[in-house]
């Protein structure tokens, strides 16, 4: 991050959703039913400490590239911001 790099990927053609699309590597998915919680209360958005999407983001790190939890404390996490997004694929909703 300090030299400003956002790795991409691009998604294997054979996924069911947005084959073949080039992609951020990984969100955080906050699950709920997890201990500790991953979902964040309005508090914890509000003042951007987010301890749930950031315990979120290390087991999709450890899930999509295999990175070890134990290398990544959620200190060293910087929350930005929080998005809502919608999209739609061809496969999915079929063609425009």
């Amino acid at each position: 991050m300090s030299q400003g790099r956002l790795l991409l990927q691009q998604r294997a053609s054979s996924k069911i959703t947005f084959p073949s699309v080039w992609t951020n590597t990984c969100c955080s998915h906050q699950l709920i039913g997890f201990e500790p919680t991953e979902v964040d209360g309005p508090d914890d958005v509000a003042s951007g400490a987010v301890p749930g999407a950031k315990r979120a983001a290390v087991r999709k790190l450890k899930h999509e590239l295999g990175i070890e939890p134990a290398e990544l404390p959620l200190d060293s996490f910087k929350y930005l911001t929080r998005l809502h997004y919608w999209a739609a694929d061809t496969v999915t909703h079929g063609p425009r």
